[in-house]
């Protein structure tokens, strides 16, 4: 997958990685299939279009999410297998009590090193006033690489 990269920044990646799949594997199928998409737009289109009351089939596209966005919260559970306390519009929340203060705050600091770090290498794009990531042209390939 990548020279010197840690478990952490594996899993980032692939996290990552999965996610844009998923999204692209549904632009696929509505290439394919326009009657699906004309379904999705007539979903997307009514007015009382809410993404949390669409057929299973149309989740991938209801969250809008077509860069692969990965919350931070999101490696905290598939790398430390933290299970969030509450979610609220997308996002999940952590209690540091359960977890243990330091214990989180050393994750923490671990992941937006990870995530500076794979972004100098020009893997990923951060913005860490949101808390997420997405995969750029170079990690895609890099990720499109047949694992070693």
């Amino acid at each position: 997958m990548g020279r010197g990269l840690s478990e952490l920044q594996k899993t980032m990646l692939k996290l990552a990685w999965d996610k844009w799949q998923e999204h692209r594997r549904m632009r696929e199928e509505f290439k394919n299939n326009p009657k699906l998409l004309e379904e999705w737009h007539s979903i997307y289109t009514d007015m009382n279009y809410n993404p949390n009351n669409v057929p299973e089939k149309f989740k991938v596209v209801a969250k809008d999410n077509w860069l692969g966005f990965i919350g931070i919260e999101d490696v905290f559970i598939k790398y430390y297998g933290w299970t969030p306390k509450y979610e609220d519009r997308d996002r999940k929340y952590f209690s540091k009590a359960e977890i243990g203060n330091k214990m989180y705050m050393a994750a923490y600091i671990a992941v937006r090193k990870s995530l500076d770090r794979l972004g100098q290498r020009g893997l990923i794009d951060v913005n860490h006033s949101r808390g997420y990531y997405y995969l750029t042209s170079e990690g895609k390939q890099l990720m499109a690489k047949p694992a070693k």
